[in-house]
């Protein structure tokens, strides 16, 4: 065999994994020069999840704030919101709250804190600021149950695009009349910052505008336009108001019934890792939804928006206290369609799934993603060296298309690095001693390093790099299939790790080389679920989302205007995309049935779905949203149920009894049966007939048989409510439930203490597995984490403050700094010790583990 035949590059085999088209995972298995892949991959959902780790990087950041010389958390006090109170009595009730809340802020104020917001509508709280390790003070004041810490949400998109000029008279929006001419409908988007005066937004803010008004939470003032100085950091505010208000599901409306928008700034940028990202604080977040429920800021939800959407999510989490899940369900009971995004995690594997809180709050409308009928994008790249040419193809392909460049062959330089191949994460990496550019007008190659790909690529173009390899040389491979972004102004190539390393092992031996960088034409797809959206079930076992709907490439308005002074426009990909899609059909159902109440709206929505072929309940729920031009024109089912999806965990050694209510939204009431579908489409019937009064309810409850003991979640079938002598055509729920699992054992590791600096030390301890390339992943999220010293002479335990809130605990090796005082700032005794770390799991299950014993001088 010839040199230069040795030296061909094998065609990649190109493999799709949970397939979602335009948006599905590529894993590269093609190698370079007869090195060849490894056979062990791991489980086709933690290839999804460790693809988008470092793409949709905001939902992968600490979820608690960081704290430096303060912490911040939220109180929930022990007396019910007013929402929660009987409207008669509510004006006593603001007063009680005020009350109750000046007491607990004076115990705050001893303790060192301050109040920074004060909550009574939807809950009965304070966020506060406190000193560094004081908050687990905060927690022995009387009359309050929680304390939970500040925790960050990020918008749920999958990425940023890049934008271009639309002419400012497209508004695709019909023009409203003035507030005094009607009372239309008003949705709430807490989101970022929103560019009232894009044309397509109708250009302003004002009582006869479409946008009548709203709030900034971050720089406290009434406008909430995005950051002036980099304004497209908060596109996503933008994007979603375009969404929403310019839905077909909202054409045909007369001007006196079209609705209108109120914008909720509570994005910032952040420091978060030594990376700045565009995140939501969740005590700005509880004061956005306080204010859409509540406009006028009397305490009473008698003015709530119609529609609340929220378009952010947070990384799946345990089942404890969550402040803002709790407020969204408020909302609901205030009056209020609450919808969210599903988030943007994928199906990681974990158990029971990766839909956390808020997203799985009781009475809130959650929206999983569907893909674009078109495959990833992918490239060719072609090496040459001298005579000698060869190419490795269907490798994927982020950001920007090649150009004619780097058709035609550009050198390659390897980012430097202290080990090797650099990660692109610092700029000193694609320079030289002297500071000066060592990839200007070449291709950079890189390797994988958790850092968000964006970054690493607007680094590389900033040093001249004409387009960037990400070679994922410890990892799996895998790479999200997404379109160009402008978080990605140039092309990104990805490659495994033995491709990387034969392209690395070739550039050292021969440095002359040049590749050229070709993309192949998009192919179309069927339409499914997208890799990228969050499943179920919930830690609770209620299935989520409920619907999906479009979340790749879904048009939207974009900030700001470009050179020419024109408005733009940008799609947006994301859970984010799918809650407006629906949040604008949930918008014109009250629009047309204003005597409707939120669970009305929401069980015409899931009875209106058709599902999607090939996906799973866990990923779709219900199935596909309607079609936003069609919800104002087709036949709506007459009956509604509450819940619209009848799920929870399986009973163990006995059948699952699900309750649920109809509402007769016919007006005409009748006599009904109801029946139960099952899987393979036969029916049996649920009780007896029964008599529904015009405009009535009705409480009922369906049996569940017994599923297995262990196993996958299991989708049992379908309620529908028939005319007695009549077809099955008044209205359907799901009924689903599954297996409930088990907090393992090893999800909590043992702690140990070390010495290091001037306090005690600090305490490591491993909560769940992080191995990617495990198969099984015991990836479970403790809650109600605690940390207390034990003396070895039995006496009283020493409950500790520390750096790390409790809260929610992610699968990861925790390092926390031991100080020698405790929660109350006494000082922790000299002797002898065993630090106890106990936390609880999703099912309840309370664990329990001590050091080896250590001594405090």
């Amino acid at each position: 065999m010839s040199r230069a035949r040795r030296r061909s590059i094998r065609l990649s085999r190109r493999m799709s994994v949970a397939i979602a088209a335009g948006v599905a995972v590529l894993v590269p298995t093609g190698v370079m020069a007869g090195i060849g892949a490894s056979d062990s991959q791991p489980a086709d959902g933690l290839i999804a999840a460790t693809a988008w780790h470092d793409w949709v990087s905001g939902q992968r950041t600490p979820q608690v704030v960081a704290t430096d010389d303060t912490e911040s958390a939220i109180i929930i006090l022990d007396g019910a919101a007013v929402t929660d109170v009987n409207p008669a009595d509510r004006s006593a009730a603001v007063t009680r709250i005020q009350a109750d809340q000046l007491a607990v802020e004076g115990e705050v104020q001893g303790l060192g804190g301050v109040v920074t917001h004060r909550y009574r509508t939807l809950i009965n709280g304070l966020a506060v600021r406190m000193p560094a390790g004081h908050l687990a003070a905060v927690g022995e004041i009387k009359g309050i149950s929680a304390v939970v810490p500040v925790r960050y949400l990020a918008p749920a998109a999958a990425a940023a695009i890049d934008p271009v000029a639309t002419p400012d008279g497209d508004s695709g929006a019909a023009d409203p009349a003035p507030a005094a001419a009607g009372h239309p409908a008003h949705v709430a988007l807490i989101d970022a910052g929103v560019d009232t005066t894009h044309p397509w937004l109708g250009g302003g803010i004002g009582a006869n505008r479409l946008i009548i008004g709203g709030a900034d939470l971050v720089d406290v003032d009434a406008d909430p336009s995005p950051d002036r100085a980099d304004p497209a950091s908060e596109a996503h505010g933008t994007q979603m108001a375009s969404i929403l208000l310019r839905s077909p599901a909202l054409s045909g409306l007369p001007a006196a019934q079209i609705p209108r928008l109120l914008a909720y700034r509570v994005t910032a940028r952040e420091m978060v890792d030594r990376q700045v990202r565009t995140l939501a604080r969740s005590d700005r977040v509880l004061a956005a939804l306080e204010m859409a429920t509540d406009p006028n800021r009397d305490g009473m939800p008698d003015d709530t928006a119609d529609v609340v959407v929220m378009g952010l999510a947070r990384g799946f989490g345990g089942s404890g206290v969550d402040p803002v899940a709790l407020a969204l369900s408020a909302a609901n009971r205030a009056g209020a369609v609450v919808v969210v995004p599903a988030g943007n995690d994928g199906p990681t594997s974990l158990v029971p799934g990766s839909v956390g809180q808020p997203a799985s709050a009781p009475g809130v409308l959650t929206v999983g993603g569907l893909s674009g009928d078109f495959n990833p994008r992918t490239a060719e790249v072609a090496a040459s060296v001298g005579p000698a040419a060869a190419a490795l193809s269907g490798l994927p392909l982020l950001g920007s298309d090649p150009g004619d460049a780097l058709a035609a062959g550009l050198p390659l330089v390897l980012a430097s690095g202290t080990d090797g191949v650099g990660t692109g994460l610092d700029v000193g990496d694609f320079a030289g001693p002297d500071g000066r550019s060592t990839v200007a007008g070449a291709i950079a190659m890189v390797t994988r390093g958790g850092g968000p790909l964006g970054a690493v690529a607007r680094r590389a173009a900033g040093a001249g790099a004409k387009a960037v390899i990400v070679w994922d040389a410890d990892g799996t491979g895998a790479f999200p299939g997404v379109s160009a972004g402008a978080d990605a102004p140039i092309p990104i190539v990805g490659m495994g790790a033995a491709q990387g390393q034969a392209l690395v092992d070739l550039f050292r031996r021969n440095s002359s080389m040049t590749l050229a960088i070709t993309s192949h034409e998009v192919t179309s797809a069927p339409i499914t679920v997208a890799s990228f959206s969050s499943t179920g079930p919930t830690a609770l076992g209620r299935l989520e989302p409920q619907v999906v709907a479009p979340a790749v490439g879904v048009e939207a308005a974009y900030p700001g205007r470009d050179a020419s002074g024109y408005a733009q426009e940008a799609p947006l990909t994301g859970t984010s995309a799918s809650a407006a899609v629906v949040g604008a059909e949930a918008l014109r159902l009250r629009i047309d049935h204003p005597d409707w109440t939120p669970a009305d709206v929401r069980s015409v929505i899931v009875q209106s779905t058709h599902p999607v072929p090939g996906a799973t309940a866990v990923e779709q729920g219900a199935g596909a949203a309607p079609e936003p031009a069609s919800i104002a024109t087709r036949a709506l089912p007459g009956i509604s149920f509450d819940p619209p999806i009848l799920s929870g965990p399986i009973v163990r050694d006995s059948d699952s009894v699900v309750g649920y209510t109809l509402h007769d939204l016919t007006g005409t009431g009748g006599r009904y049966r109801v029946l139960m579908q099952a899987e393979d489409g036969s029916y049996s019937p649920v009780g007896e007939p029964f008599d529904l009064a015009p405009g009535g309810r009705r409480k009922g409850t369906a049996i569940i048989p017994r599923g297995p003991e262990t196993g996958p979640a299991t989708y049992r079938g379908r309620l529908v409510v028939a005319p007695v002598g009549g077809e099955v055509a008044a209205g359907s729920a799901m009924v689903w439930a599954t297996t409930r699992p088990r907090t393992p054992a090893v999800a909590l590791g043992s702690p140990s203490v070390h010495r290091r600096g001037s306090g005690i030390g600090v305490l490591m301890v491993r909560v769940g597995m992080r191995d990617a390339l495990a198969v099984g992943l015991n990836a479970v999220t403790l809650h109600d984490v605690q940390i207390t010293l034990h003396p070895v002479d039995n006496l009283p335990p020493i409950r500790m403050g520390s750096a790390e809130p409790s809260g929610d605990w992610p699968a990861a090796r925790y390092e926390v700094s031991l100080s020698k005082r405790d929660a109350r700032g006494v000082k922790v005794p000299s002797g002898y010790y065993r630090a106890v770390v106990t936390a609880t799991g999703p099912d309840g299950t309370v664990l329990g583990r001590k050091s080896a014993p250590f001594r405090v001088r």
